[in-house]
């Protein structure tokens, strides 16, 4: 057993060029090769396999290591990275079709459980032929069970994604420029984040660790997460289970799932990029409430919390919910809280019809009294307060005109009765002007002779 390999191929791995040793030897099988090295040759270790080439007069033993997975606390690292064991496909393996007939040897970027097609041809990666797998026995690469040697003839157009091509320039060392949230996160922390944002978009328990879902949900998660949080705001929205409408038992199920899906993803500043968008996506679908520790998002959805509202404006918020009653403006109701919400307009309404009531000052000047007479008729219910902003009490103009309004209708002196002003009237009797307003109205003290601006 004499015949090894010339060279090392690029990005080929050490089972991939221990399957070419195979065919140059002549041996009846990929498997029985390995097994001649005392080794499992189902079952192949690929930490064993570079212990036995290490041994060999082999040359790029460097480039070969390099492209091999090999065993970490964590899963494998391979070409510099550490990735998790479900993102390497040990023992359902896929291969380019065109790759191959360029040159038949592995490329290790073919066992990355995410890669859906392959960058340099674009065409689905293939593990055989329907109901007719790949034979990895087989000492040259590419032939089924039925023995048809794969080749471009078995190719199906598949545009590579933006993942795919991603995943490649790591492994070939090719480097394509990330976006800055991206920036210096390794490819396994991506691949989790990517798998986190479709998830969020299902809702679905992760219960079935196959192939096909991990490719899937890395897949579909990557392009929005490749271009930002806005991104996977739209992507999010478009969710089934992030419609009004949905139940509520089912809402907070998938809610719980996606917090476990968040705890997935370790890298802390791709966890809250992904779960405040997450958020948002919620907030404008009008599922949940910018409310409590979510009020940092009120207006998100262009609506706005009552309570927050009242607080920009000044006022209580039962002084809101009084003015609205007054406008006759109708809030809008969050489905699941029940929480009042309001438009940009409905506030602006708010805020001119609070531009348009008088100041303290300015009443009292309107009824030609002095504040303390004026907080006399405040404390007598004579005049109400319309409403407090900021600790300062406003009047509605209406209403003190109608206070004036309801003085001018009291009984009326007789035609060149002698008259003096109403503040004068309350010095000499030693009464407030409120008093003397009240002894007026119950018809017991002065009488209105008339009203001067």
């Amino acid at each position: 057993m004499s015949s090894w390999p010339p060279e090392h191929m690029p990005s080929e791995p050490v089972y991939g060029w221990f399957q070419r040793a195979a065919a140059a030897n002549h041996a009846y099988s990929t498997e029985s090769f390995v097994s001649s090295f005392g080794l499992n040759g189902k079952d192949w270790d690929y930490d064993e396999l570079l212990a036995i080439v290490e041994q060999l007069p082999v040359e790029g033993f460097g480039p070969l290591s390099w492209n091999t997975p090999k065993r970490a606390a964590q899963g494998f690292d391979l070409c510099g990275q550490v990735i998790s064991s479900r993102f390497f496909a040990k023992k359902k393996q896929r291969i380019c079709p065109c790759c191959l007939d360029e040159g038949r040897f592995a490329r290790v970027w073919f066992d990355l459980v995410p890669v859906a097609a392959c960058p340099q041809h674009d065409v689905a990666l293939i593990s055989g032929l329907e109901k007719d797998p790949i034979d990895w026995r087989r000492p040259e690469i590419g032939f089924t069970r039925s023995g048809i040697k794969l080749g471009r003839q078995h190719a199906t157009d598949l545009v590579a994604s933006e993942l795919d091509r991603y995943a490649f320039s790591i492994l070939t060392d090719k480097r394509l420029s990330l976006p800055d949230h991206l920036r210096g996160r390794s490819l396994n922390t991506i691949l989790v984040a990517s798998m986190c944002v479709d998830r969020l978009f299902l809702g679905e328990e992760e219960h079935r660790n196959t192939h096909e879902i991990t490719r899937r949900n890395c897949q579909l998660g990557f392009a929005p997460l490749w271009r930002g949080k806005d991104a996977i705001i739209e992507f999010l929205r478009g969710s089934e289970w992030l419609q009004i409408g949905v139940g509520k038992s089912r809402y907070e199920l998938c809610c719980d799932l996606a917090l476990a899906a968040l705890q997935t993803v370790k890298d802390r500043q791709l966890t809250q990029l992904i779960a405040e968008a997450f958020v948002l996506a919620r907030i404008r679908n009008g599922v949940t409430t910018p409310a409590g520790r979510l009020s940092k998002y009120d207006g998100e959805d262009g609506l706005f919390n009552l309570k927050r509202a009242a607080k920009g404006l000044g006022v209580s918020p039962l002084s809101l919910q009084k003015m609205l009653a007054e406008l006759e403006i109708e809030t809008m109701r969050c489905p699941r809280t029940h929480a009042h919400r309001l438009t940009s307009q409905q506030i602006a309404i708010v805020e001119g019809y609070m531009g348009s009531s008088l100041s303290t000052q300015e009443a009292a000047e309107m009824l030609g009294c002095d504040l303390s007479d004026l907080n006399s008729l405040v404390q007598r219910g004579l005049l109400k307060v319309g409403f407090r902003q900021r600790g300062e009490r406003h009047f509605r103009k209406d209403a003190v005109e109608g206070f004036i309004t309801t003085m001018l209708s009291a009984p009326r002196a007789p035609v060149g009765a002698y008259s003096i002003t109403l503040t004068s009237f309350a010095d000499r009797a030693g009464i407030s002007v409120a008093e003397a307003c009240s002894r007026l109205l119950r018809g017991k003290g002065p009488f209105i002779v008339s009203r001067t601006k």
